[in-house]
């Protein structure tokens, strides 16, 4: 996390966006029911990171339901393979559907 506050307004000055129409549901639906997401300000500059590193691969461990995964694959190229391990068994379907409803990798 993010605690220092002239990091976070550095990272805020670049405009934080969540991304598609797809992610602001996962978004609300996370919120709904109290699922964890990213931070706005992490994800800005995790944005920024994937712009810049430009990775083929990405391995994300411990997804709960796919958000981060999603907000990745938008913010790299088609070519990027991005891989992912879950963390709440019970949200399996959920992550399912919604990789299969908006995953593009």
């Amino acid at each position: 996390m993010i605690t220092e506050e002239r990091v976070l307004d550095f990272i805020r000055s670049f405009g934080v966006d969540r991304g598609s129409e797809a992610l602001h549901m996962i978004e609300k639906e996370a919120i709904r029911d109290d699922v964890p997401i990213i931070r706005k300000e992490s994800g800005e500059l995790l944005r920024i990171l994937l712009q810049i590193k430009k990775p083929e691969k990405i391995l994300e461990v411990g997804a709960a339901i796919g958000f981060s995964s999603v907000f990745m694959g938008e913010n790299t190229d088609n070519n990027t393979h991005i891989a992912f391990t879950f963390s709440f068994f019970i949200i399996l379907p959920l992550l399912k559907n919604i990789v299969v409803n908006f995953g593009n990798n």
